[in-house]
C-alpha cells in the first residue's frame, strides 16, 4: 500500500458547485482548499447533471465523476434479491415510524429517514468505480451523513482504504428536533443513538463548530472528532455611498427556516418600524417565496440571485440573520463577519460563534430587535465598532489555514496500514 497513490474521494449527493446553500458552499470551499493544497480529489456524485450544473462542473479543478458511468450493463440475481430486501426493510421502517407517532400522540412525521437516500444502483456502481482505483491509496470523505451507506462499500475495498471521514453541517438529531419544533419538516429523521452509532463506523468526524465538536465526542466512542469550521475569504469591504435610507440586507436561499425567519422579521419587526426610512433588501433564491405589501411602498426589495455579493453587502448598513431553527455553523452569519459587517442574528443564528467579542448582536424577541434596530439607526459610530470586532473575530477565526489546517496535515501525511 505505501507505493500506491493516494486520492481523496469525495461521495456526495450535494450539487456543492451551484453555491447557494450553505451546505454547498461548505464543500466547494473545503475541496478547493485541499486542492490548492496537493491533495489528489476525486468527487463521486451519485446524482446525474443539470444544463446549470454542467459549466461550473467544468470549471473545477478536479473530476466529478457521475454514478451512471458505471453502472454495470447487467445486474445479478441477488442484486435484484437485495433490493427487493431494502425495499421491504424500508417500508417497514417507515411503518413502525408512523405508528410510533401516532401511539404517542405526536404530529406525523413525514421527514427522510436514512433508508429514503439509499440507492442500490448507486452502491453498486460505487462499488464498480471503486475496483478501477485498486492502484490507489483511498481515503474517503462522505459528504453527509445521509449517504454514510457508501462508506460500507468502501469498507469491503479494505486493502485500498487508508481511512474514512464523514463530513458534518449539524448535529443531524438536534436539527431534526429543532425544525420539528417550529412545524417544519427536517431533511433526516435521526435519533441520538443511531446517529452516534452511524458516526462510529467512521475514523474521523468533522464538525463545523466546537459546541457540535463537544456533541459529537460525546455521542462517538471510536471516531476522532475533528473541528473543521467553515471559511471565507476575509475581506473589509469599502464604504458605501451616502444614502438617506437605512438600509437592511438578508441574502440566502428558500429554505423553510430561511423563509420562515424572513416573514417573521417584515411581519414582526419591520412592520413597527414605519416611522424610519428603512429598505430591507433581500437577495438569493428566497426571493421566489417572499410577499408582502411593503414589497409594493418599496420598504421591501427582491433582488434576485446577486452577481456581485461584495457590493451587495456594501450597500447595507446592516446584516440580519433570522434564524430560528436548525443546527451547525449558519454560513450566512460567517459571510457577514468575514465581511465586516455589522450583524443581527438569533441564539440559534450564533451557534458556534464566540458571544465574547462583541462581533455581532443576537435577540431572540422582537421588542430587542425593535429597540436595537433604532439605536443604530441613531448610532453610526456604534455600527462602526461591531463592524471592527466582526472584521477582527473573522481574521481570527475563519481564514482557511485556522479551519483546514489540521484536516490538511492529516491528509497529507503518509500512513502506512500494511
Amino acid at each position: 500500500m505505501m507505493n500506491k497513490e493516494k486520492i481523496l474521494i469525495c461521495a456526495t449527493d450535494n450539487r456543492f458547485w451551484r453555491r447557494t446553500l450553505g451546505s454547498q458552499q461548505r464543500i466547494y470551499a473545503l475541496l478547493n482548499y485541499l486542492h490548492k493544497h496537493s491533495i489528489n480529489i476525486e468527487v463521486f456524485f451519485t446524482g446525474g447533471l443539470e444544463q446549470e450544473d454542467i459549466q461550473p462542473v467544468s470549471e473545477l479543478a478536479y473530476k466529478v465523476i457521475l454514478y451512471k458511468d458505471y453502472l454495470p450493463v447487467n445486474f445479478s440475481t441477488p442484486f435484484y434479491i437485495k433490493k427487493i430486501i431494502r425495499s421491504v426493510s424500508h417500508h417497514i421502517t417507515k411503518l413502525l415510524n408512523l405508528l410510533s407517532d401516532i401511539l404517542y400522540y405526536r404530529e406525523i412525521d413525514t421527514s427522510p429517514i436514512l433508508t429514503d437516500y439509499h440507492n442500490v444502483f448507486v452502491e453498486e456502481a460505487f462499488r464498480h468505480y471503486l475496483s478501477r482505483k485498486d492502484n490507489k491509496n483511498i481515503i474517503l470523505l462522505i459528504e453527509y451523513l445521509r449517504i454514510a451507506y457508501l462508506k460500507d462499500v468502501a469498507q469491503d475495498q479494505s486493502n485500498q482504504l487508508l481511512f474514512s471521514i464523514v463530513d458534518t453541517i449539524d448535529t443531524s438529531y438536534i436539527r431534526h428536533h429543532s425544525m420539528r419544533s417550529k412545524k417544519l419538516q427536517s431533511d433526516l429523521r435521526i435519533n441520538k443513538v443511531k446517529e452516534g452509532r452511524l458516526l462510529d463506523t467512521f475514523d474521523y468526524v468533522l464538525a463545523i463548530q466546537k459546541k457540535e465538536q463537544k456533541q459529537f465526542e460525546h455521542l462517538c466512542h471510536k471516531a476522532r472528532v475533528l473541528l473543521v469550521s467553515h471559511s471565507v475569504s476575509v475581506k473589509l469591504i469599502n464604504e458605501a455611498k451616502p444614502h438617506t435610507t437605512f438600509n437592511i440586507g438578508f441574502i440566502g436561499s428558500s429554505m423553510e427556516s430561511n423563509v420562515y425567519g424572513v416573514n417573521w422579521f417584515i411581519n414582526e419587526v419591520l412592520s413597527q418600524l414605519k416611522d424610519h426610512k428603512i429598505i430591507f433588501n433581500i437577495a438569493g433564491d428566497i426571493c421566489k417565496k417572499i410577499k408582502t405589501p411593503l414589497i409594493e411602498k418599496n420598504r421591501v426589495v427582491l433582488h434576485g440571485f446577486v452577481d456581485k455579493i461584495e457590493l451587495f453587502y456594501q450597500q447595507n448598513d446592516l446584516i440580519i440573520a433570522p434564524i430560528f431553527s436548525g443546527g451547525g455553523l449558519k454560513i450566512k452569519t460567517v459571510e457577514a463577519l468575514c465581511y465586516g459587517k455589522a450583524l443581527i442574528t438569533t441564539s440559534v443564528g450564533s451557534e458556534g460563534l464566540s458571544l465574547t467579542d462583541d462581533a455581532f448582536l443576537f435577540y431572540d424577541n422582537k421588542e430587542q430587535w425593535i429597540i436595537e434596530i433604532k439605536k443604530l439607526i441613531k448610532n453610526k459610530k456604534q455600527i462602526k465598532k461591531i463592524e471592527d470586532n466582526a472584521y477582527q473575530y473573522a481574521l481570527n477565526t475563519f481564514t482557511p489555514e485556522v479551519c483546514y489546517g489540521e484536516l490538511t496535515k492529516i491528509l497529507s501525511c503518509d500512513r502506512d496500514t500494511s
